[in-house]
């Protein structure tokens, strides 16, 4: 068995330990063989009736940490790193990207007041996406007159002077029903240190989590329609490094995000040294 696993150990995923010797003891038992016989057996290949072996053991998995030059060049790799979250009722631009629109079945866009989500990179918090868009929901009351309107847990307030304005025609801070909105959330180099001591395998694990005091329906759910996500690098000579995306993670059309607010999704993992694609940043 030993001479088999050391001959064969790759292609089986393990291998024996130099310490491992010969057992003290040898049992011999009568055992099914398949149809063959011990009496009828080639005595002179298989000297002992009955042949097989149980092993009985224990496996330890070690993880293998980072080396301090690979944690550097995560972090090297990771300067200037965005991460976009958000719904696109038709498609965009931004810093240089083409964000497509989100596509949903069926097609009648996103539009709820239960989606705000902290964004988290390898279990860090770097930002805030507020994504409500759904004034909708108060049935009988004119939109209009709830842009100034303080709601709890809703973060709706109406334009203001110095506003940037986005290429659908809005100003940042105020949203329509069903209109594209979306938060663009910059990783300061402090949280990008955090994350890549954290970092296990040389990427960068990107999670949302409703966050705590937003509004929530059912009773403590969250928004259910998959959001729009794009991470990307800024260099200091003006390249945009697509490290992600843009992309739907949890698959176009699908309503996959209902989820208890205290409970932690996966929206996609990346390597911020290998970019999938460089644009020239706008603007």
């Amino acid at each position: 068995m030993v001479s088999y696993i050391n001959k064969n150990g790759k292609s089986l995923g393990f291998g024996v330990g130099k310490d491992l010797k010969a057992p003290k003891e040898i049992e011999y038992r009568i055992t099914d063989t398949g149809g063959c016989t011990d009496e009828k057996r080639d005595v002179n290949k298989y000297k002992g009736p009955g042949q097989y072996v149980i092993v009985n053991g224990y496996i330890k998995l070690n993880p293998i940490k980072m080396s301090t030059t690979e944690i550097e060049q995560l972090k090297e790799c990771g300067q200037g790193l965005k991460i976009i979250v958000g719904f696109f009722k038709e498609p965009e631009t931004v810093d240089g990207i083409e964000i497509q629109k989100n596509t949903f079945e069926p097609n009648k866009g996103h539009s709820c007041d239960y989606a705000t989500f902290t964004v988290y990179c390898n279990g860090v918090p770097v930002g805030i996406s507020n994504m409500n868009n759904g004034i909708g929901r108060l049935k009988g009351r004119d939109p209009k007159m709830l842009m100034g309107l303080k709601q709890k847990n809703v973060f709706y307030r109406a334009p203001k002077d110095g506003d940037k304005v986005m290429s659908n025609g809005k100003k940042s801070g105020y949203q329509g029903f069903g209109d594209t909105v979306y938060s663009v959330i910059s990783v300061s180099e402090e949280k990008l240190e955090q994350i890549a001591q954290k970092s296990k395998n040389g990427k960068i694990d990107m999670q949302i989590r409703g966050t705590n005091g937003s509004a929530t329906r059912n009773g403590n759910k969250v928004h259910g329609e998959a959001p729009m996500v794009c991470a990307y690098t800024i260099e200091k000579g003006g390249k945009t490094n697509t490290v992600y995306g843009p992309q739907e993670p949890f698959g176009s059309g699908k309503a996959s995000l209902n989820i208890p607010i205290d409970k932690v999704a996966s929206i996609g993992s990346f390597d911020p040294c290998v970019p999938t694609e460089k644009v020239d940043t706008i603007g």
